[in-house]
């Protein structure tokens, strides 16, 4: 159909009328357009429709109707993009209280990713770094440096993506239950800072020797420019 022909127009009316309505009681009561939040108490001639806060044929009483309205109210709100300072140290307590609470397989598998992902940004490093040309170190070692750091971060990166576990983070984590939560018993936060430290120390561990062990075979070969990278970073 053409989209200004008639018949496209009488099609699409009723379309536009409704939208037309719809707009006009959402001008009149911008409540209307509003759900009420899951838990709280529901009147199913208030509730049950986003329209029936407006029509005064539905018989709702005004507490009904102010407590739907306010219990739609918080539903509204989202997490702020940016937390300042008091939200996020109160975020990053919230987390330690828990982060030594997992199961132990779910903690050596986050950790022994973590590894992997952190080794395989080393070896990415030490790749990029060693394959460039001999002339462009030569010619321009600071524009060599940057290309190297550019990807160096990577590994991090995966890691703050994912939610993996790190033993540095970790570090962190488990002293703060220590520091912000002095009513807690003692004996349970030393039990668990020591197990995620253990675990977290494993897994990465592993996860690392691991990536390492691999680029050694496939990757950095003797002779290749990424060996030479390292032999003379090591010499």
């Amino acid at each position: 159909l053409v989209p200004c022909s008639p018949a496209a127009v009488m099609l699409l009316r009723p379309r536009l009328l409704v939208v037309r309505r719809s707009l006009a009681g959402f001008r009149k009561c911008p409540a209307t357009w509003l759900s009420c939040a899951p838990g709280t108490v529901r009147d199913p001639q208030a509730c049950a429709s986003r329209r029936t806060f407006c029509k005064p044929t539905v018989p709702s009483s005004p507490a009904v109707v102010e407590e739907c309205a306010g219990a739609a109210a918080p539903a509204s709100t989202s997490i702020p993009a940016m937390l300042d300072p008091a939200q996020t140290m109160d975020k990053l307590v919230a987390v330690a209280s828990v982060r030594a609470d997992r199961p132990l397989g779910e903690m050596f598998a986050s950790a022994f990713l973590g590894g992997t992902y952190l080794s395989w940004g080393g070896a990415l490093f030490v790749l990029v770094a060693g394959g460039c040309s001999g002339v462009l170190a030569e010619a321009a070692p600071g524009l060599h440096s940057l290309i190297a750091a550019l990807v160096f971060p990577t590994g991090l990166s995966m890691i703050l993506l994912t939610g993996t576990d790190l033993l540095t983070s970790n570090m962190m984590y488990g002293v703060l239950p220590f520091l912000t939560q002095p009513g807690r018993n003692l004996g349970k936060k030393v039990a668990d800072v020591a197990k995620l430290w253990a675990v977290s120390f494993g897994g990465n561990a592993l996860g690392s020797m691991l990536i390492a062990a691999c680029a050694s075979a496939w990757i950095f070969l003797p002779g290749s420019p990424a060996a030479a990278f390292i032999a003379g970073a090591c010499a």
